[in-house]
């Protein structure tokens, strides 16, 4: 066969099979593998979200079409007919913890008027601006609009060491961030990004004594009034808050934490530890390794947390690891920074896992529930927790929502549980909807509750999990899980961009470059004795 296009590239249509281009045809609506980019997930999420009203009507009705096609078979061969109707249940809503001494938590939010204990910034120079942008786009009078808006807003909060500073300001490329940093000596930098790509390149220079904060030219713009969605509404202090809670919280400082006033006293009658674990997966690659993070706290209050990060390459013809691979090590090595912290382990252990289907209870949990007791009983002969294992989920399609007075359809209010009549029967279960939907229908979280030393009560579990979802440190309001399960989720994207920014994976997977191990992944994803670097 002569091809008219020779010099073109082959395609790969799946596993060692190439192609010419010019002998392909692509069918249309075909699925997309790759990560979307964050302007395509807005207008993905903005196109695909419906409200309440709109998205019941349309599961109704595709359930009348069911129904009318298959009740005629199902009700003759197996006596049975599926009833169009959605189910109606009886929920009941939790009242939310004190969060701020002066302003309560009402419909999942509330106004923190401080932060519980500032952070402080070692070194002489605290903070550092370190512009990707040329100085004809991020021009100085925006810069010193930004500064002086963040600064009035530190002090509101009360983070001293922002509010007090003279930072200087800097331009570079971004192959030259390194140098920059060096030579700026900042201990806290702002780096102004001039494209989402750059985001890992930054956080490669993050070192234990070198934090930086990543800053869109969009969101400077915002905080200052200046963005065109703002619609002469004025600076916009929720963002700003956003960014001063995470230099607080990198800090070493403390946003807000668990109040345990209204919770059942047997859970923290004695030292708690609450993990959190994720792992996530690269779409359809079979050369870069699966992301797994744990979280744990490290204080009473589930403000200060330790992290650990682990690559995880597939093994034989599996394109994904599901599990976390020697949990014993990773929970051996937190529980002894716990210790040194705390100067005692934990009695209780509360593990929250996401990211995990009902087929994969057994297999999954229970080899990571190995791991856990196998560290405790490494690190001391006679030290058994009690250990708790909850995994919860968002990756189900129950939704449900609120009839009102004259037919009005509405979302559920945060705080809301359903423990009845669409829940398994084979574990203790619920759905919590924990969150205000600022967009569309809300999607509440199922947790099952699959090992329980502990021996809590349903209750307990749930009042705790609704708490836990007030802790989160970026924003003011109740999240849609747990902040443990959170954070882990947080620290696989931010290892995930580390790793993609590090290495050249196009040349890895043509073979070019030697693949990297699992131990030079997890160097270079997490810096070093800096827990929180996922925040």
């Amino acid at each position: 066969m002569e091809l008219n296009y020779p010099e073109l590239p082959l395609v790969n249509v799946g596993g060692k099979t190439k192609l010419p281009m010019e002998l392909c045809t692509i069918l249309p609506n075909q699925p997309y593998f790759k990560s979307l980019n964050s302007a395509q997930q807005m207008d993905m999420i903005r196109r695909a979200c419906q409200k309440p009203k709109e998205k019941m009507n349309d599961i109704v009705e595709s359930a009348k079409q069911v129904s009318s096609v298959s009740s005629a078979s199902t009700g003759q061969h197996y006596k049975f007919e599926i009833n169009p109707r959605a189910i109606e249940l009886n929920g009941r809503i939790l009242n939310p913890p004190k969060m701020d001494e002066k302003n309560p938590v009402k419909y999942g939010a509330w106004r923190m008027s401080a932060v519980a204990r500032s952070g402080k910034i070692p070194g002489d120079i605290k903070i550092g601006f370190v512009s990707l942008l040329p100085p004809f786009r991020y021009k100085k009078e925006l810069h010193d609009k930004f500064l002086t808006h963040i600064r009035k807003r530190a002090t509101a909060l009360k983070i001293l060491d922002i509010a007090r500073s003279d930072p200087p300001l800097e331009f570079c490329k971004v192959d030259e961030l390194e140098r920059t940093l060096e030579q700026t000596n900042s201990a806290y930098t702002f780096v102004i990004l001039d494209n989402d790509s750059s985001y890992g390149q930054a956080k490669l220079t993050e070192q234990f004594s070198r934090r930086t904060q990543c800053v869109k030219l969009q969101t400077v713009q915002k905080v200052c009034g200046m963005n065109a969605n703002r619609n002469g509404k004025g600076p916009d202090t929720t963002t700003m808050d956003n960014i001063l809670k995470k230099l607080n919280a990198k800090i070493d400082g403390v946003n807000f934490g668990i109040n345990v006033d209204g919770l059942p006293q047997t859970i923290f009658d004695e030292l708690v530890m609450i993990v959190g674990a994720d792992v996530t997966h690269f779409t359809r690659s079979d050369k870069k390794p699966s992301i797994a993070a744990v979280v744990a706290t490290a204080d009473r209050t589930a403000s200060k947390y330790i992290s650990r990060v682990k690559a995880l390459y597939p093994e034989g013809e599996r394109m994904s690891v599901e599990y976390i691979r020697d949990m014993r090590s990773v929970m051996k090595s937190i529980l002894t920074e716990f210790e040194n912290t705390n100067k005692c382990l934990p009695r209780r252990i509360i593990y929250y896992r996401d990211g995990v289907s009902e087929g994969q209870f057994e297999n999954t949990v229970m080899e990571e529930l190995g791991g856990i007791q196998d560290a405790c009983m490494e690190l001391k002969d006679n030290y058994k927790p009690r250990i708790s294992v909850v995994v919860c989920t968002k990756r189900h399609k129950q939704r449900f929502v609120v009839k009102g007075k004259g037919g009005r359809i509405d979302n559920m209010e945060p705080g809301t549980v359903v423990d009845t009549g669409v829940v398994s029967p084979n574990y203790m279960n619920f759905f919590l909807n924990s969150q205000q939907a600022i967009q569309g229908t809300s999607v509440p979280c199922h947790y099952y509750v699959l090992y329980d030393d502990n021996k809590f009560t349903m209750d307990m579990w749930q009042m705790l999990s609704f708490y836990l979802c007030h802790t989160y440190a970026r924003c003011s309001r109740s999240v849609s899980y747990p902040a443990p399960v959170y954070y882990a989720h947080l620290a696989c994207a931010s290892a995930r961009a580390r790793m993609l920014s590090r290495y050249d994976w196009q040349e890895i997977q043509t073979g070019s470059e030697e693949a990297p191990t699992e131990e030079e992944i997890e160097r270079i994803t997490r810096p070093d004795k800096f827990n929180m670097f996922f925040i």
